[in-house]
């Protein structure tokens, strides 16, 4: 097969969006030492009866063990130990607490797993779209609002947010002549769907950061 210039650009932007990912903005609100897993500050010490010890220290549980821990590795490798403020046990405690994927009714207060489906109101916008025809303009499924609302099920919730807002203010012309077919009580329910994604949001939050 003769590669010509348009299929090796093809090739490229091809292999170029399989290797990126979408940024998760929820994530990013995040203080940065809750964003990724931190690593504990003795991971490169050599191997030796200190290291023993502080492996068994850091195997306990409870974070005042794992400040203990902390302490120890700061005093035997003075001007090594860089972490936040936290120390390594409070910025791993923080972020498993972050990342707790249970349902908030089974007692996870995660919040790195939050989407667009923490909203009721979003899944019941979602069978309105499905199931409700427009009496004119007949089925939903061909406007811009149907495909946006199928783009946003699965992202995390301040994207979500986002993207359902840029459709109501996007100014282009096809954006303009879809919100003119919506029915103005399917855009009133939009609306209201976007502030019960944010208040649920918002809650979790609360709850995340209360202590």
């Amino acid at each position: 097969m003769q590669l010509t210039k348009a299929k090796i650009r093809k090739l490229i932007q091809e292999s170029v969006s399989s290797i990126l990912t979408v940024p998760n903005l929820t994530k990013r609100s995040l203080p940065h030492d809750v964003q990724q897993e931190p690593i504990p500050p003795e991971f490169q010490m050599p191997a030796s009866v200190y290291r023993d010890k502080i492996d068994d220290l850091r195997s306990a549980p409870g974070v005042e063990a794992g400040k203990s821990t902390d302490e120890l590795v700061k005093a035997l490798y003075l001007g090594e130990f860089d972490m936040t403020h936290k120390g390594y046990a409070g910025s791993k405690a923080a972020y498993d607490k972050a990342a707790d994927d249970r349902d908030f009714y089974d007692g996870g207060e995660g919040v790195l797993s939050l989407d667009s489906q923490i909203s009721s109101e979003f899944s019941s916008l979602g069978e309105y779209l499905e199931y409700n025809e427009h009496p004119v303009h007949g089925s939903q499924r061909d406007t811009i609002l149907y495909r946006t609302y199928e783009d946003v099920m699965g992202r995390d919730i301040v994207r979500a947010i986002k993207i359902l807002e840029d459709y109501l203010t996007n100014p282009s012309k096809e954006y303009v002549e879809d919100r003119a077919k919506i029915e103005p009580s399917t855009l009133a329910f939009l609306k209201h769907t976007i502030q019960d994604m944010k208040d649920e949001k918002s809650a979790s939050f609360d709850r995340y950061f209360e202590d």
